[in-house]
């Protein structure tokens, strides 16, 4: 018995290592942390959303980022990146959020975690305020960039003149920013309700031994009569 335990433990190492240096997993783009996302992610106007965080290995484990690259004027991208354990920690709260945002329209590059699109709101290349019944103002794509709030998961979310003035203000003290009800990040109720499809985080596991092993082996469940 414990001769087979340990050549089952063997069996383990090897798979974990193995999987942790397939050679695919090494030709992803390593980043290391927000500092490199400038050079890497070209473009203007650009919003790069995080929209999963997840691992794969048992023993050695490769940390990944799904980015969505929501470019204004050409098709978006999806991009998974290997990074390391300190920054796939520090970027859970970002999930939901912007990380990087580019408009060169408005000669602006920002590392400040936002809600997906902000650099959009309240430039006048992209839409205009307009008032509702209420006397409300509230930001209004063009009828050119009206699929945006899909896109980015916005849903029947719109902001409003309020919602401007706080991101600014958090922008201007580089403050990361959820919305003054925090409907986004992690656990906004813009992330969980509204994404579309395509950027959807996938369902990615924590791999426990009982989750690796299931993998490896399989033993068929009771069927049931009809």
């Amino acid at each position: 018995m414990k001769k087979f335990t340990y050549y089952l433990i063997l069996v383990l190492i090897f798979l974990g290592l193995s999987k942790s240096l397939a050679p695919i997993q090494q030709s992803i783009p390593y980043i290391q942390n927000e500092k490199v996302l400038p050079g890497m992610f070209t473009g203007s106007p650009l919003s790069l959303i995080v929209v999963d965080a997840f691992y794969t290995g048992l023993f050695i484990k490769t940390y990944y980022l799904k980015l969505l690259a929501f470019h204004a004027f050409k098709r978006s991208e999806i991009h998974v990146v290997r990074t390391n354990k300190k920054y796939w920690r520090a970027i859970q709260d970002d999930l939901g959020l912007a990380i990087f945002q580019r408009n060169e329209h408005a000669n602006s590059e920002n590392l400040t975690p936002l809600p997906p699109g902000s650099i959009f709101i309240g430039d006048p290349a992209f839409g205009t305020w307009e008032t509702t019944p209420d006397g409300q103002k509230v930001w209004t794509f063009f009828n050119a960039y009206r699929r945006f709030p899909n896109e980015l998961g916005w849903g029947n979310w719109r902001p409003n003149y309020e919602f401007y003035i706080k991101l600014k203000s958090h922008v201007d003290n580089e403050l990361p920013f959820y919305g003054p009800h925090k409907e986004f990040g992690p656990e906004g109720i813009i992330r969980s309700t509204n994404w579309p499809e395509h950027i959807s985080p996938g369902k990615y596991q924590k791999t426990t031994i009982r989750e690796y092993s299931k993998k490896f082996y399989w033993l068929p469940s009771w069927s049931k009569s009809p």
